[in-house]
Parts: structure tokens; C-alpha cells; sequence
């Protein structure tokens, strides 16, 4: 895999909803503007690229951009996710994505908490790893209240180009 399709949000949502929602008859699932179907359930969303966000207080704003949207039962089932950001303060981090609802559209409602973990630099990318994801209060509601808050969701991985190769365009 080349390093510009490594670049990115790597996550899989939640993989028995994401079987789940494969298995239907009906079920339809599409990925765009920057989020991209990979191997088995996994996404990929693209760095946002630059001006990266202001979060207010943060230690680190990781933002990516794409829209990943799943549906089934004569679309009484309807899951958007759009434009992930992961926000860390301290030792906590919370994912956040674009209102599903889109009743205001610069809001933006918390899915997931996590453990973000730094990993050494490999070669010219900087890596964030989080093996506990959880779904957010906030975030049951986009599941239909199926899963409740501290749902296990699946890990994540965060590559992005380091600074240096930020300054020359990119990777």
C-alpha cells in the first residue's frame, strides 16, 4: 500500500454492525468525498489537510475528512458518519463527527472516548493507536439506542505524514 493511501483515520466503526448491516437484503453502504472502503470492515477518512481545525484547550486535533453512510430495512436504518475528529486533552480523547442530523451544520456530536496511544515515528509518518474505543452517551442515539454508552467500537489508527513532509506538499 502506498503512503498516500495509508494516510488517515483507519477505523471500522463497529464490526457486528457492520456484518449486520452487510447481511441485510436491502442494506446499501457508500463511502465518499475522502472516506474510503479498505480490507473487511475497515474505513479509511483522509486527513482534512490545512487549515487544520482550532479545538479550544486541545493537546492535539487530529482532523479527517469523508462521509461513510449505511442503511437497510426500506431505510428505516440510516447511519452517517462524516468527518471524524479526534480531539485529546490530557490522557482522554473523544471522536467526534459531523451532526447526522444536520439541523445545524457546524455541529458536532461526540461517538466515540478513547485511549489514544502515541507510537514512534516510522520513517516519515507519526502514529496514534487506540485498542479502547467506546461509544459516547451522545453517540447511542446514531445507533438507535441498540448499543449503550461504553459499547466496545472498534480499535482506530491514525497515520498522518510528519511535520517536515507537511512543508513540502505532502507525502
Amino acid at each position: 500500500m502506498s503512503q498516500q493511501r495509508l494516510l488517515g483515520l483507519h477505523w471500522g466503526i463497529k464490526a457486528s454492525f457492520m456484518d449486520y448491516i452487510a447481511a441485510m437484503p436491502d442494506s446499501r453502504a457508500s463511502a465518499v468525498d475522502g472516506a474510503t472502503p479498505a480490507a473487511g470492515n475497515l474505513l479509511v477518512w483522509e486527513p482534512a489537510g490545512l487549515p487544520v481545525p482550532e479545538a479550544d484547550d486541545a493537546d492535539l486535533l487530529l482532523a479527517f475528512r469523508g462521509e461513510v453512510r449505511l442503511s437497510g430495512h426500506g431505510g428505516l436504518l440510516s447511519v452517517r458518519v462524516a468527518d471524524p475528529w479526534i480531539t485529546a486533552r490530557g490522557g482522554e480523547a473523544v471522536l467526534t463527527i459531523l451532526d447526522p442530523s444536520r439541523a445545524d451544520p457546524g455541529r458536532r456530536l461526540q461517538l466515540a472516548r478513547l485511549t489514544l496511544e502515541t507510537r514512534p515515528a516510522s520513517g516519515r509518518l507519526r502514529i496514534w493507536l487506540s485498542k479502547d474505543v467506546r461509544l459516547a452517551e451522545e453517540g447511542t442515539a446514531l445507533f438507535n439506542d441498540v448499543y449503550p454508552a461504553g459499547e466496545q467500537m472498534e480499535p482506530l489508527a491514525v497515520f498522518l505524514p510528519t511535520p517536515h513532509d507537511n512543508e513540502e506538499g505532502g507525502a
